[in-house]
């Protein structure tokens, strides 16, 4: 099902977790940290939620990326969403463990609304669904983050696909996306969801500018566990130079490994974003292509990307791609403002089935407030917890960051929202306080005439509070000179 293309504005500001004037461009990203979840239910569970509550009309780009626990036997559905369910054949993404030696497989799942001014909520959901023999409990730990676009500017286009067919002989163009009137500029291709095909082929899929794929420029390769366990995800991202009629492309090729039929079943999303030579948002990227490296015995810095931002802004940064390891070894895989990594922060953890089937697709994403100045970003992996294999990884990714000039907020406010944050928001049954400052002591809930309805201490960075009995309304979140607004549903 093809979408019609929008029409968006590409500069402006980005906020996190700051809701800026609806005629802005912004963002939300919230950590999605779930521990031991039962997601054997009826419905969708939600994982994570981020609000808009006064937008202007447009369009919204909701992504949900990161990584998946789960037993093997299991099919975990890991989606954007924007009604806490998912639809069937809409790109979300299958998790399917095949034994204790691939306990996580990371996922990318993008969906694209378009939507009339108003107030809206937008989630992250996950189910055990279809395959239910193991325990149906999953650990997720990853990011939901959400761009809004007003319904004016520079051309924004997607296009939801599905496509089955045969990859032995030539590459095959699984989707495309037509603009016609692309700004002079660069351009962000990005393509993800999941695929099915048959053990013994090895399949490669990108996102580009041109009806074909290279080697060594971040494509993004996978193989089936088994017969009864096709189904991978996949993520791939681009940047490219556009101006005028630009034809975008969704790839697919069976490569070197043949020995299955070919067949191979498509579902994904495939956009571009625009980001014209002459307006204040930028963006950048380096291609990575490593062989042999060791990422044993620290965090590895493997390549980085600066950019130089005109005023205090924010830095949406993006690490996907595919790597392959050794059985044993679990590799954390990270984007990040140093060149280390920060456990619970939606990093991407991999490991290789077998050395047959080596191949783990990832993609982790975080957002960064920045002052006017210079900033690099990394990525970073590391041979971390298991070390029973070579400690060796092969890597083809992308490293990206956008940038966006903010409008009206210090920086001082910034650090605050990253340094001290509320989630899920609203909520029901609790709420995660995130603080960096573990020194400011006790976490006060006031209803709004200020009286206290819970006063709880501060554990190191991350505090649950159960706020199940309180009466639905609005409440504020004060640990020292923080303050937040939390909604009770």
């Amino acid at each position: 099902m093809k979408q019609t293309l929008k029409y968006l504005f590409a500069t402006g500001c980005f906020a996190a977790l700051v809701t800026q004037s609806v005629a802005q461009v912004q963002v939300q990203q919230a950590d999605v940290v779930v521990s031991s979840q039962d997601l054997r239910q009826t419905n969708a569970v939600v994982l994570q939620q981020v609000a808009f509550p006064s937008h202007a009309a447009g369009t919204f780009v909701v992504r949900f990326d990161g990584t998946c626990y789960a037993d093997s036997g299991d099919r975990m559905i890991m989606a954007a969403s924007h009604d806490r369910d998912w639809g069937v054949d809409d790109g979300n993404v299958g998790i399917e463990i095949a034994n204790a030696n691939t306990e996580s497989r990371g996922f990318s799942h993008t969906r694209i609304y378009t939507l009339a001014a108003g107030s809206d909520t937008f989630f992250a959901v996950g189910q055990n669904y279809v395959h239910t023999s193991g325990s149906g409990i999953a650990s997720v730990y990853g990011s939901l983050t959400v761009e809004f676009w007003p319904a004016t500017g520079p051309v924004v286009g997607s296009s939801d696909f599905q496509w089955s067919g045969n990859l032995s002989g030539p590459q095959q163009q699984m989707d495309t996306l037509a603009v016609s009137n692309a700004p002079n500029g660069k351009v962000f291709i990005h393509v993800d969801g999941q695929a099915g095909s048959d053990p013994g082929d090895r399949i490669v899929c990108t996102a580009n500018d041109a009806p074909s794929w290279l080697v060594g420029a971040g494509s993004v390769a996978f193989m089936s566990y088994s017969t009864s366990q096709r189904t991978n995800p996949y993520t791939h991202s681009r940047i490219r130079n556009a101006s005028g009629a630009e034809t975008y492309y969704a790839m697919g090729a069976n490569v070197v490994d043949v020995s299955g039929s070919g067949n191979a079943t498509f579902y994904g999303n495939l956009s571009a974003e625009f980001f014209p030579a002459s307006g204040s948002a930028m963006i950048d990227n380096t291609e990575l292509s490593m062989q042999g490296l060791n990422v044993r015995g620290g965090p590895v810095a493997m390549d980085s990307v600066t950019i130089n931002a005109g005023s205090a802004g924010y830095a949406l940064v993006l690490f996907d791609g595919y790597i392959t390891s050794s059985p044993g070894d679990h590799i954390t895989l990270a984007a990040s403002n140093t060149r280390g990594w920060t456990v619970n922060a939606g990093n991407t953890t991999v490991s290789a089935l077998s050395s047959a089937n080596p191949f783990n697709v990832f993609s982790h994403s975080r957002l960064y407030p920045v002052a006017a100045g210079t900033h690099t970003f990394y990525a970073v992996a590391e041979n971390y917890i298991g070390t029973t294999g070579t400690g060796t990884i092969n890597i083809d990714a992308n490293l990206i960051v956008k940038y966006y000039p903010a409008v009206g907020v210090a920086i001082d406010e910034l650090r605050r929202d990253m340094t001290f944050a509320i989630y899920p928001n609203p909520a029901a049954g609790y709420v995660i306080v995130h603080s960096s400052a573990t020194d400011a002591g006790d976490i006060t809930l006031q209803d709004l005439s200020g009286r206290t309805v819970r006063l709880q201490p501060s554990s190191a960075t991350d505090t649950r509070i159960d706020i199940s009995d309180l009466p639905a309304g609005m409440y504020l979140v004060h640990q020292g000179d923080h303050v937040r607004k939390l909604v009770k549903e």
